[in-house]
């Protein structure tokens, strides 16, 4: 649990796509401290001109590390001794240790990255309206799939589906058929926030859509957002739909929370 800085550089900032030229040259800098522990990916191998990423890893509610109670319930675990969790056997809300009793406390473990392939705000916003399929602005030679597109009012967001008659593969840039779960068919499905101002505040990219009535385990579903200019990315699960606006608010104050210095 000792302190971490881990930092990353990213020396363009990317145009509207169709802008000659598609990026400008910057300098811009971001610094996390946070404890040892959250940290699980650091990848800083292209350099400021390609891509970086720093990846923690976070219990949905708390956003404690996961690692310390992964790494107890693994030390607690001795062949022929007490009854203890062994590894892999933590991942299910009935198992003893320390991540079980997170699991049934209702949190489960997001994988928060941030990269550094930052962008002017138009293009942020049609990048995450081409990942969902929601209303993606037309460009010459891209080919725009159909796509229903409808809003739920329960879950305050847009949902895209595919269209009666079209395949699942076809349809809002999914590339996936789904998958079969007890002989039932779960389909792809994207989702959008819009903040106040009518722009994307986040995506959920769903290659296999569970709820939580489902006779079947959540799937695990990507979100997009930003932190300032630096695109963040979330794991988080698809029976979790009404807690994702949370969800994301919570991530982006950990992050503030933990950032030491930032350019932009």
């Amino acid at each position: 649990m000792e302190s971490l800085d881990v930092a990353m550089e990213a020396g363009r900032v990317f145009q509207v796509p169709g802008s000659r030229p598609n990026w400008l040259p910057s300098d811009h800098r971001i610094a996390f401290r946070v404890p040892a522990a959250a940290a699980v990916l650091l990848d800083l191998a292209e350099g400021r001109m390609g891509g970086q990423r720093l990846g923690f890893e976070l219990w949905s509610n708390t956003l404690d590390p996961v690692r310390p109670d992964m790494e107890a319930d693994l030390a607690a675990c001795r062949i022929g001794g007490p009854a203890a969790p062994c590894p892999g056997s933590g991942l299910r809300p009935a198992d003893g240790g320390r991540v079980g009793a997170r699991l049934r406390a209702g949190e489960y473990a997001l994988r928060v990255v941030v990269t550094n392939i930052v962008g002017v705000p138009a293009r942020s916003e049609q990048a995450m309206r081409r990942q969902s399929g929601i209303y993606p602005v037309p460009r010459p030679g891209l080919r725009i799939e159909p796509c229903d597109v409808r809003e739920d009012p329960e879950l305050s967001m847009l949902v895209a589906r595919a269209p009666e008659g079209v395949r699942h593969y076809d349809a809002c840039g999914f590339k996936t058929g789904g998958a079969i779960t007890k002989g039932r068919s779960y389909r792809p499905a994207n989702f959008m926030r819009l903040a106040s101002d009518g722009t994307p505040k986040f995506v959920v990219r769903c290659s296999v859509y569970v709820t939580a009535g489902d006779d079947a385990g959540p799937s695990t579903c990507e979100m997009q957002g930003d932190f300032g200019i630096w695109p963040l990315f979330v794991s988080v699960l698809s029976d979790r739909a009404p807690d994702w606006d949370a969800t994301f608010e919570r991530v982006r104050d950990y992050l503030a929370r933990h950032t030491t210095s930032r350019t932009d």
